[in-house]
């Protein structure tokens, strides 16, 4: 079976039906938690349903962005296997922010 190159990015131009749904609760959850849903360890799952997602599909790798100073999320993807291999500045309103990008290798 070939490999393909994975992605999990709101950029991302192919992706699994599944992933886009895993993609949509991931932003979902990124950019409205409420203090009622932290500590749950919801996006360790949705993490762990993303990656078995993409062994299915025969993905190659993963990647993401987190924010630099978002450094519990660095840290449960660094446990998951991702590591560092970029960064990308991005507005934030009028404020350059800076993302590092993360990918998991998969093979």
């Amino acid at each position: 079976m070939s490999r393909k190159e994975g992605l999990v990015s709101p950029t991302s131009s192919w992706l699994p039906a599944a992933a886009h749904r895993l993609q949509r609760l991931a932003d979902q959850a990124a950019t409205s938690p409420t203090a009622g849903h932290q500590g749950l360890g919801l996006g360790g799952k949705l993490m762990h349903l993303a990656i078995e997602t993409a062994r299915r599909e025969s993905l190659g790798f993963l990647w993401l962005g987190v924010w630099e100073r978002n450094e519990s999320a660095i840290a449960m993807y660094r446990h998951r296997g991702f590591r560092v291999f970029g960064d990308h500045v991005f507005m934030f309103g009028g404020d350059a922010q800076t993302d590092l990008l993360m990918r998991l290798d998969l093979e």
